[in-house]
């Protein structure tokens, strides 16, 4: 590689230019405009965080209902400005029923979207998602359920998968936790 040349980095392709042609141009920078087929580049960041909780009594069980959501961190690592962006997400939620076994509890999807007007090259934004509601239940001491349902009852954050659409084409997508690809669908 010689000093008047450089490979710069565009969606999917790699282009040499030289420096005298970037200096005929007056000098101008150089802007993309990524084709509907290709990946853009995100940083995706997914962070729980607790909005609520409310706990009662009811006869020997206590009952807990709490509200939580993704606090959602995408950063736009392209080298350019993207505007009109919809993010599309959904939350995984696994109900417990109390069995010994997994198949019986269900997964529940909440889902939801977010519109981004435009976003700056380098820049991040942040958007907190709907708030899915978790309950759990516990027997008091030396209770316990007649057809043998364990005595404490828990729904779980499963995962969250986020999907990222410009003029209708999907142009990214983040699924967290890894281990969950396969098991949910996005359908």
């Amino acid at each position: 590689m010689s000093w008047n040349r450089g490979p710069f980095r565009m969606g999917m392709g790699i282009f040499v230019v030289t420096v005298a042609a970037v200096m005929a141009m007056g000098g101008a920078h150089l802007t993309a405009q990524p084709s509907a087929s290709a990946p853009l580049r995100f940083e995706f960041k997914a962070s729980k965080t607790r909005l609520d909780k409310e706990e009662a009594e009811k006869g020997n069980k206590t009952i807990s209902t709490q509200s939580w959501a993704f606090k959602v961190e995408l950063k736009n690592n392209n080298f350019a400005d993207l505007t009109d962006l919809e993010v599309r997400y959904k939350i995984f939620v696994r109900g417990d029923d109390g069995s010994s076994t997994r198949s019986k509890q269900d997964v529940k999807i909440e889902a939801g979207t977010h519109t981004i007007e435009s976003i700056k090259q380098n820049s991040t934004i942040e958007f907190v998602t709907k708030p899915v509601t978790l309950s759990s239940s516990q027997l008091d001491s030396d209770y316990y359920y007649t057809d043998g349902s364990r005595s404490k009852k828990k729904d779980t954050i499963y995962g969250i998968w986020i999907k990222v659409f410009q003029n209708g084409n999907e142009v990214a997508q983040f699924l967290t936790p890894s281990s969950i690809e396969g098991k949910v669908s996005w359908d």
